[in-house]
């Protein structure tokens, strides 16, 4: 009885092991059957990628485009035609939108708006932003907005009499000049700097008046705490324009970027009405040291601003020197510091810059 039960048992436990064994065939079958579908699906899916990623997805942009630019969304199509890469003539069509976008916005008379468009064209549409800007000066003429129909002109790269471009004077607000307090205060003239963005920038064209830029013993100072800063943004703008010019500055993100070659910090940014070139600044609107060459005026040198033999002076910028208790300035023949000078300096000249919006501008 005994050797029967066990040889069951045996014939049990052979049979548990045959299933066990064919589980694990199963799993090891099944294991390579999915190696095999995962090479073959990557072996598929590369090609097919990169045959959408070349025809089909920037095909289907363009596609999508069209339908947007039939829709008159210009620059949605036009946003579309650039995600689509060197696909056939997408590049040239993108550039047709603002070209259409342009076209569209002439018919209904909002010229500064199509000139924008114009321009973003590029060379294909540049009659048309030539056009634009003159279109645009006529109309703000009729309106009587002389200030802005010369911005136009000189937009439209026209040498008419009084268009105003980068370089060009602008007379705006008064301050004593000619050191004769009897007579009243002088018209300032500025510098335009640039055109843009609905403003028009301006730097003075001389130095108007000289004071330290931080007074005192030597301490670490930045742009924010400076009382230069102060002074602009509070004795100037109420000594120099009357509250309808006031009305007219336009208050300005001011970024204050630490000195490239010391590191001393720069401080954080701020918001002014009126203010002094960054070191950023100086290089881009004024490039060569000839370009930054300014008078004192008569004014400023009898308070006691440094004047060499040609007439000219030293002016601050708001740009952090080699350390925290120095400023970078520009010397008289136009060259600038970045080490810079003793904030306490009060022989430095004062040279204000302002933004005005062209909107508001008689």
């Amino acid at each position: 009885m005994y050797s029967e039960y066990d040889e069951q048992r045996k014939e049990r436990v052979a049979d548990q092991q045959a299933r066990d064994l064919r589980k694990r065939l199963r799993k090891r079958r099944n294991k390579t059957i999915r190696r095999v579908l995962l090479v073959l699906i990557v072996a598929l899916f590369i090609p097919a990628r990169n045959f959408l990623r070349d025809t089909g997805i920037p095909a289907a942009k363009c596609f999508l485009a069209e339908t947007r630019l039939k829709d008159g969304q210009y620059d949605r199509a036009r946003e579309l035609y650039l995600s689509a890469g060197e696909y056939k003539d997408a590049p040239e069509k993108a550039v047709t939108c603002m070209v259409l976008k342009g076209d569209s916005l002439m018919e209904a008379g909002s010229f500064m708006a199509a000139y924008d468009a114009y321009e973003q064209a590029g060379q294909a549409a540049e009659e048309k932003r030539v056009d634009a800007a003159l279109k645009s000066a006529q109309a703000a003429r009729e309106q009587g907005h002389g200030t802005l129909a010369a911005c136009y002109l000189g937009m439209a790269g026209r040498d008419a009499e009084g268009a105003l471009t980068a370089g060009s004077s602008y007379t705006f607000g008064v301050y004593e000049q000619d050191n004769d307090p009897e007579n009243g205060p002088e018209p300032i003239q500025w510098r335009v700097l640039a055109i843009e963005d609905g403003t028009l920038l301006l730097m003075s064209e001389y130095l108007l008046d000289c004071m330290a830029y931080e007074p005192g013993r030597q301490h670490a100072v930045t742009w924010e705490k400076s009382a230069a800063r102060k002074w602009l943004n509070g004795d100037f703008i109420e000594a120099a324009f009357t509250e309808e010019e006031r009305d007219m500055l336009v208050e300005n993100l001011l970024e204050n970027f630490s000195n490239r070659k010391s590191g001393t910090a720069g401080g954080v940014n701020t918001r002014d009405r009126v203010y002094f070139l960054s070191e950023k600044e100086l290089l881009n609107y004024l490039p060569t040291a000839k370009s930054r060459r300014a008078y004192n005026t008569a004014y400023s040198i009898a308070k006691g601003a440094y004047n060499s033999i040609a007439g000219y002076g030293w002016w601050w910028l708001r740009s952090p020197g080699r350390n925290s208790g120095y400023v970078m300035r520009v010397y008289y023949n136009g060259e600038y510091s970045m080490n810079g000078i003793f904030a306490g300096v009060e022989e430095e000249s004062i040279r204000p810059v302002i933004r005005l919006d062209l909107a508001k501008l008689p």
